[in-house]
């Protein structure tokens, strides 16, 4: 402990049961009622077991079925329309959801993942986008399924939000970086 780190499933699959213990409430519910209700998000929440959905398929010949998300719980059960994701991720950042120190906090220490220009905090991921035109750094977080992917991040650069989800095997951060470069061009 402490001379390393690696993402893992595991602690969010924990920190839901967690929540869970204390709320006296099943995880979706709590998703519901501490940030969809408030927020007025219709088309955001964790994927139940048995539940109905509104989640659309992706364009595979085997999709996951919501009863695979569902089971990822508090690690990656979260459907979201494109819209609700902008509005969960603004409110997020701009102290709406938690207070000023705990998210500093999520920043204070940050990991990097696989390699790359990507930094992992207390649940917030830090993209710096090493694009040599116009590199920058991004806030926010992305993640998926085999054949659906989603991003949801600030520009800080640009001080613009971007949400991006696809239902292809294809990474959202170049789809992304590629449509804030067409925002680039207009005043």
């Amino acid at each position: 402990p402490g001379t390393s780190w690696n993402y893992s499933n595991t602690g969010y699959v924990v920190l839901a049961c967690v929540a869970e213990a204390i709320d006296g409430q099943p995880f979706a519910d709590i998703v519901q009622t501490r940030i969809a209700a408030p927020l007025g998000l219709t088309q955001f929440g964790i994927l139940a077991p048995g539940a109905d959905h509104w989640v659309l398929p992706a364009a595979t010949t085997q999709p996951p079925s919501p009863a695979d998300i569902a089971s990822l719980s508090g690690a990656g059960g979260l459907a979201a329309s494109p819209r609700d994701l902008l509005i969960f991720l603004h409110a997020h950042l701009t102290g709406q959801l938690v207070s000023t120190g705990t998210l500093t906090s999520a920043f204070e220490e940050l990991h990097p993942m696989n390699g790359s220009p990507l930094f992992f905090g207390r649940g917030v991921m830090v993209f710096d986008v090493p694009d040599p035109l116009r590199p920058t750094l991004w806030l926010g977080h992305s993640g998926g399924s085999p054949d659906a992917k989603a991003l949801a991040v600030y520009d800080v650069q640009r001080g613009t939000f971007m949400v991006v989800t696809i239902n292809v095997q294809a990474p959202a951060e170049a789809f992304a970086n590629s449509l804030l470069k067409v925002l680039d061009e207009f005043p």
